[in-house]
């Protein structure tokens, strides 16, 4: 920085120092010179001396006003901070409420929880209950059933095979087997089904019984022409009894009735009836006769299965 910047910035007051002392300096060397002029460096140096005075007086001024203006900032820094303090107050009044009402909401969360967890028990004991009484439904169902299945076992009718006679035994002719039926129930059966299957098997060892289930290997009644209609389709009240007659497409020959008598082969008539009882439910008689030629009757075939 030049000196001529830094002689601008000096004070005034810096200033007539340094011109003082540059006068003091010249009157030490030149007493006698500036005796003279004595008279004008004094008046001079009091009219500088009473600019100085002014010079303070206005620095005194302007410190003053800048206290006063430090006392009025002060007096804003107060009033912001009390604005502050009620702002704070206030904020500590907004938290308290908050709080508060968290606390309403804790409680309002706790009650519906308790009155959750009670329909929730009051569900379960629905639900419980419901099983309960399903489960009593259900018994009571199965009572219904087993009391109706009883009944029915009781009371049915029962189809069985009371004898079977054999009228035709010649060359030439076809067997004509006579099955006398019962019904040994208490109540009635009807629309009666026949299935029958008469043929000879050879016997090695041990008699061989009769195969086949109904409807497969079983032949569909053959009806005679004399035979009465309902033999199929008729009507067998309780303790009634039916006479079927059953024959077949094929006929005796002379070996077969040879093989016959001396036991070499048998004559086996096996059937099954179909019918419907009191009840409205299906039932069926597996029956099965294996002819015996010296008593000239039918005996119940064995239950050995074939070699």
């Amino acid at each position: 920085m030049k000196y001529s910047q830094r002689w601008r910035q000096t004070t005034i007051a810096n200033r007539l120092l340094v011109i003082s002392s540059v006068l003091l300096t010249f009157v030490s060397a030149g007493l006698v010179v500036v005796g003279v002029l004595q008279y004008r460096t004094s008046k001079n140096q009091l009219g500088v001396m009473q600019g100085m005075i002014d010079q303070n007086e206005r620095l005194i001024k302007a410190s003053s006003d800048q206290a006063s203006a430090s006392a009025k900032s002060a007096s804003v820094a107060e009033g912001e901070k009390q604005a502050v303090l009620d702002s704070a107050q206030a904020a500590k009044d907004s938290a308290s409420a908050a709080n508060t009402a968290t606390e309403q909401n804790k409680k309002l969360i706790s009650a519906a929880r308790v009155q959750a967890d009670a329909a929730r028990v009051q569900a379960e004991a629905a639900r419980i209950q419901a099983n309960a009484s399903q489960v009593s439904a259900k018994a009571a169902e199965e009572s219904t059933k087993i009391s109706a299945q009883a009944l029915s076992v009781g009371e049915r009718a029962y189809i069985t095979l009371r004898r079977l006679d054999i009228a035709k035994l010649a060359i030439g002719e076809p067997p004509e087997i006579t099955a006398w039926f019962v019904n040994a129930g208490r109540t009635p059966a009807s629309n009666f089904v026949f299935y029958q299957k008469i043929y000879l098997a050879e016997i090695k060892g041990r008699p061989i019984p009769p195969t086949g289930g109904a409807g497969e290997d079983l032949e569909r009644f053959i009806r005679r022409p004399d035979q009465p209609m309902d033999n199929e389709s008729g009507f067998l009240a309780a303790a009634g009894e039916k006479r079927v007659i059953f024959t077949t497409d094929w006929i005796f020959t002379e070996s077969h009735l040879a093989a016959i008598n001396t036991g070499s082969l048998k004559l086996f008539f096996e059937g099954e009836v179909h019918y419907i009882d009191s009840f409205d439910r299906r039932q069926k008689f597996r029956y099965c006769g294996m002819y015996n030629a010296k008593a000239a009757e039918f005996d119940e075939c064995p239950e050995q299965k074939p070699n």
